[in-house]
């Protein structure tokens, strides 16, 4: 992981995926900041698929990132982190930073916990249409959607 080759680091993070500990998923998320693009989207993926609730804070650090592959990779992380993603995806909504609010709302719909409903509720009155979209899908998965005119 300390090599200056940024290829030697990319495939010893995507063998350090395979590794379901808490060490491993400690450095994941450090390599969630290397200097190099793709080992930190190699980091994001390997915490996509082993989930290290100690890699929390870079996964959401990372939902501001420039990179709307990186953001994306992240919020990916973080759905599958579940439940215990909930309270730190809402706190990075009230935060208000603007580039993080899609994808964290992307990752509150697929998430479906309960404890979002106010929140996505809110945020359908946000001006972003795709805000708006993953907030109303948030609350279709958690079966409060609105339907206002049938088919039939």
């Amino acid at each position: 992981m300390k090599s200056t080759d940024s290829d030697a680091r990319y495939w010893a993070t995507s063998a350090l995926a395979k590794i379901p500990n808490k060490q491993a998923g400690e450095i994941l998320a450090a390599l969630l900041a290397d200097n190099d693009a793709t080992v930190q989207q190699c980091a994001a993926l390997a915490l996509a698929g082993n989930p290290q609730e100690n890699a929390m804070d870079d996964l959401l650090s990372q939902l501001s990132n420039p990179s709307s592959q990186m953001r994306r990779l992240a919020g990916n992380a973080l759905i599958a982190l579940g439940d215990k993603a909930i309270l730190g995806l809402h706190k990075t909504l009230e935060d208000g930073v603007e580039i993080a609010r899609i994808e964290t709302v992307r990752a509150l719909a697929h998430i479906g916990d309960q404890r979002s409903i106010t929140l996505l509720f809110q945020l359908l009155d946000q001006d972003s249409t795709i805000v708006k979209y993953w907030a109303e899908e948030g609350l279709d998965r958690l079966g409060i959607g609105m339907k206002f005119f049938s088919p039939n």
